[in-house]
């Protein structure tokens, strides 16, 4: 089996034992048609991109963030004030603990909050956030190492 499908099994199965016994009333069938189809999960460049809701989480090892601890990067491309940000922090600080944060007119840079939390508070903080706007991109932070091939002048940028 592939690494995806590994991945795929298992956050089927973390879904259901998160959201199992809230579902516990409805008939079967139902349940298992929307677990299906809350989970969308794709591979690329490296990335696991899962889709949750209206939202695309980003992540490098889906397979144990779930439950192990992870910095959260929230960055909004087309900016946001302090009150906006304000907003966003409400519904995602009962579940995240938060790391940094900016806006993008206040603080003349990128609109971002960087939050520490698992994957499954992540997804309560975003289930409790109504003015956290689609276009916002969620990913796992993580260290990136440059390619040991690459010349000296690949990596400054000059080749």
């Amino acid at each position: 089996r592939s690494m995806l499908q590994i991945t795929k099994r298992r956050l089927e199965f973390e879904h259901f034992v998160e959201h199992g016994e809230e579902k516990a009333d409805s008939s079967e069938g139902e349940s298992s048609k929307e677990n299906k189809a809350d989970l969308n999960l794709k591979q690329e460049g490296g990335m696991f991109m899962e889709k949750y809701g209206k939202f695309e989480i980003r992540s490098y090892n889906s397979a144990s963030t779930s439950t192990q601890e992870a910095k959260w990067i929230l960055s909004f491309p087309r900016g946001c004030t302090s009150s906006e940000m304000a907003k966003v922090e409400e519904g995602m600080l009962p579940y995240m603990k938060e790391d940094f944060k900016s806006d993008s007119t206040e603080h003349k840079g990128i609109c971002v909050l960087m939050v520490n939390g698992t994957k499954s508070s992540l997804k309560k903080g975003l289930d409790h956030t109504t003015s956290l706007p689609t276009d916002v991109v969620i990913e796992e932070d993580s260290l990136v190492y440059l390619d040991s091939g690459m010349s000296e002048q690949e990596k400054r940028g000059e080749g």
